[in-house]
């Protein structure tokens, strides 16, 4: 008989505007035999995702764009970016393919009427069916997210370093575009942004 294998830990940076014990959920039913801390996508996560000692140290959407930002990593934690944005803007030339003209006017919105750019943000990425009321996360918090999807871009040594994990049908990056950025890109293939399609085929080369 095998012996048993150790758990990994896992801390993850979630996604913007996405419910922790949603996201928690879907890693639990994808790894059921490893332990995984989720952390909004604010201004600690990176604090948090450094203190956490996990074995792994993995991002979603706005959550890897954070993680591949940082500016050094340990060289014995393993990176994980999972609808990994290197700079959201269309114009960064990353593989992000959404103009800054629609990102800023959701911006200016949002501080108005959050519960409604959210909805919109979620039918532009396509995640439909998640929960916006009540907000996940301070409105402060999901305004600085808008901000740092803006103002951040990927570290190329993390980029090299890390296994990134994109969606065929992704609407907010280009998937192939990845390619000239890292060696390890698995492409999913039928899947999208959303972490619920994204994560069950992870979990498989993971």
């Amino acid at each position: 008989m095998n012996p048993p294998t150790s758990r990994r830990r896992w801390a993850w940076i979630n996604g913007w505007g996405i419910h922790a014990d949603v996201f928690t959920a879907t890693l639990n039913a994808c790894w059921p035999r490893d332990d995984h801390q989720v952390f909004p996508p604010d201004r600690h996560a990176l604090d948090r995702l450094r203190a956490s000692q996990a074995d792994i140290l993995a991002g979603y959407s706005l959550g890897s764009l954070l993680l591949l930002s940082a500016e050094a990593w340990p060289a014995s934690v393993q990176l994980v970016a999972v609808a990994p944005l290197l700079a959201f803007d269309a114009e960064a030339g990353l593989g992000g393919t959404t103009p800054a003209a629609t990102r800023l006017n959701l911006r200016c919105k949002f501080d108005q009427k959050p519960e409604t750019q959210l909805k919109v943000f979620q039918r532009m990425a396509g995640l439909q069916g998640l929960v916006t009321d009540p907000l996940p996360g301070t409105p402060e918090d999901l305004a600085w997210g808008l901000d740092a999807l803006g103002t951040l871009s990927a570290h190329p040594a993390n980029t090299r370093r890390a296994r990134l994990y994109a969606g065929a049908c992704d609407r907010l990056l280009a998937a192939h575009a990845l390619h000239a950025h890292t060696d390890s890109l698995h492409i999913i293939a039928d899947a999208g942004h959303d972490f619920r399609q994204l994560l069950p085929a992870v979990a498989t080369h993971e």
